[in-house]
């Protein structure tokens, strides 16, 4: 294999990675703000603005394709990660 070859996937696989880091940046950005949304929602009394919020946090939270249980290294490494759940996270 030649040295420009070897450059060149491992340009593509840290783009990739760089995507999904990008990606769970995003996810947590939404998280974070729909907590808060939720948050201030309950304070007011309205909760069906905080059960909006909560439900649209939850889904932020879902990673498609993927487990959440495991970190993305992990997963490439093939290691087990807790049992499910085990984040907190239903």
């Amino acid at each position: 294999m030649k040295i420009a070859d070897i450059v060149s996937e491992i340009n593509r696989t840290l783009k990739l990675k760089d995507e999904r880091r990008e990606r769970l940046i995003s996810y947590s950005r939404e998280v974070v703000r729909r907590s808060g949304s939720t948050i201030l929602a309950i304070h007011r009394g309205d909760s069906a603005s905080a059960a909006e919020n909560l439900e649209a946090a939850r889904q932020a939270l879902q990673i498609r394709g993927g487990r959440r249980d495991i970190s993305p290294v992990q997963r490439e490494q093939g290691q087990p990660g807790p049992a499910s759940g085990a984040l907190g996270v239903q």
